[in-house]
C-alpha cells in the first residue's frame, strides 16, 4: 500500500513536483498506480501533473478495461476462489464508487437501477462482470434509458418510470423523476445505460474479485440474505461541518432533532445484516463536551410511515450511550421501545456517544401484540 509514502510527499510543498518528476520514464504496478490516484484524489489540492505521471507510469489510459476470454476464464476463477464477500461489501459501500446512489439492496438506496437483494441467487459470475465493466452491454429490461428531446431544444435522459395520457415521467442518473408534458416531445430514442462506463476502472484486481463475490452472495442462504425482519437499512447521518459544531455548542443537543438549517443531513446504509458500521458515524466535537483522548458524538435519523395508528415497538440492540428522541420529544431509551403513533410521518433521531459505541448499531421494528397499528420504515434512497 503506498499510501503512507504519497502522504509524505503531498505534506510536502514541492513533494508533488519532486515526485512527479521521479516519476519520468518509470513503470508502476496497476494496482499500486490505481490506489495512489485516490490517495492523490482525496487530497483535496489539485495535481493534475501528479496524476499524469501515476497514470502514465501505470499504464492506465483512461479506456475502459476489457478481459480476453481467458482473462474472464482466471477471473471467475479468482473470484470463485479468493473473493472475499465482506471485504466486497466495504468496496460495494464505498463513497467514490457510489452504488447506493443508483441501486437499493433491500429497498435502501436509489432506483435508478434494479434493486440487488437477490441478484446473487440469479446471476452467473461472469455476468455480474461484464455488467460491471461493460454495462451497456448488460442492461436489464425496463432499465434502458430513454433520450427524450422537446420542443424547446432541451435533452432529457433517463429511466421511463410511468407514462399517462398527458405526461412521461423519467427518472435521471441523479433519481431524481422530471415530469415532461407528452405535447412537447418532439422526439425520443433508447439510449444506454445509465450506470458510467469505466466505473470499476479505479479498482485494483483484488477489489474487483471481492466485489463481485459480494455481487455473487446476494440472496443465497447466508449471511448475505436480506431477512425478513423490518430493520433500519436506510439512515440520514449528521454531516460533521463547523456550522453543526457550533450550533451545539450554543444549543443543546436537543436542537439536533429539529429542522434546524445549520445541519446538513446525508444517506448511510446499514449493511446487508441490517446493521450500520461504525465508519458510517461522522464525528463531531463539541468543545467543552468531549473528554480529552475521548470519541466525539455522531447523530443519525430514520423515519417510521403509520397508516393505522397505534402502538409499536423498537428494538434497539446498543443502549449505553445513546439518546433518543421522536418528533423532536426525547424518549427513554431502553433495548426494547413502545411507541403510541398517529398516521403519518414520524421521525426517529439519535445521538450516539461514538466512545462508547462497541457494536454495529441495529434498529428493528416489531408489532406489539393486541395492537392494531401498521407502520414500516420508511427506505429509498
Amino acid at each position: 500500500d503506498p499510501s503512507l509514502i504519497l502522504q509524505a510527499f503531498l505534506s510536502r510543498k514541492q513533494g508533488p513536483a519532486k515526485l512527479t518528476e521521479a516519476l519520468k520514464g518509470q513503470q508502476l504496478p496497476e494496482d499500486i498506480a490505481k490506489i495512489s490516484l485516490r490517495v492523490v484524489g482525496a487530497s483535496g489540492r489539485p495535481q493534475p501533473a501528479l496524476i499524469e505521471a501515476l497514470s502514465k507510469a501505470g499504464g492506465i489510459s483512461g479506456k475502459p478495461k476489457t478481459f480476453s476470454p481467458a482473462e474472464m476464464q482466471q477471473l471467475v476463477a479468482d473470484v470463485k476462489q479468493n473473493g472475499d464477500p465482506h471485504r466486497g461489501e466495504a468496496v460495494f459501500r464505498r463513497h467514490d464508487l457510489s452504488c447506493f446512489k443508483c441501486h437499493a439492496i433491500g429497498g435502501a438506496g436509489g432506483k435508478v437501477g434494479p434493486d440487488l437483494v437477490s441478484i446473487g441467487g440469479s446471476a452467473q459470475i461472469d455476468y455480474l462482470i461484464e455488467s460491471l465493466i461493460a454495462p451497456n452491454k448488460k442492461v436489464k429490461e425496463n432499465y434502458h434509458s430513454l433520450v427524450v428531446i422537446t420542443d424547446e431544444g432541451k435533452i432529457y435522459t433517463g429511466v421511463k418510470v410511468r407514462q399517462s395520457d398527458t405526461d412521461l415521467i423519467l427518472r435521471n442518473a441523479e433519481d431524481q423523476e422530471i415530469l415532461i408534458p407528452l405535447k412537447s416531445i418532439e422526439e425520443q430514442a433508447q439510449g444506454v445505460s445509465l450506470m458510467p462506463v469505466g466505473l470499476t476502472d479505479k479498482l485494483t484486481r483484488d477489489e474487483l474479485v471481492d466485489l463481485v463475490r459480494f455481487l455473487s452472495e446476494l440472496g443465497k442462504v447466508g449471511p448475505f440474505a436480506v431477512g425478513k425482519e423490518r430493520v433500519v437499512r436506510r439512515w440520514q447521518m449528521l454531516k460533521a461541518t463547523p456550522e453543526a459544531s457550533f450550533r451545539l455548542r450554543r444549543t443543546s443537543y436537543d436542537q439536533v432533532a429539529t429542522d434546524d438549517p445549520a445541519f446538513i443531513w446525508e444517506p448511510v446504509y446499514s449493511n446487508v445484516q441490517g446493521r450500520l458500521p461504525e465508519s458510517a458515524f461522522q464525528e463531531l466535537r463539541v468543545r467543552n463536551r468531549v473528554a480529552a483522548g475521548h470519541k466525539g458524538v455522531a447523530f443519525t435519523r430514520f423515519d417510521l410511515r403509520v397508516t393505522t395508528a397505534g402502538s409499536c415497538r423498537l428494538l434497539i440492540n446498543v443502549s449505553d450511550g445513546l439518546t433518543l428522541w421522536v418528533d423532536g420529544k426525547p424518549v427513554q431509551l431502553q433495548e426494547s421501545v413502545d411507541l403510541d403513533l398517529k398516521v403519518g410521518i414520524h421521525r426517529v433521531t439519535m445521538s450516539v456517544d461514538l466512545q462508547k459505541l462497541n457494536k454495529k448499531l441495529r434498529v428493528e421494528l416489531v408489532d406489539v401484540p393486541g395492537s392494531a397499528a401498521r407502520v414500516e420504515i420508511v427506505t429509498g434512497k
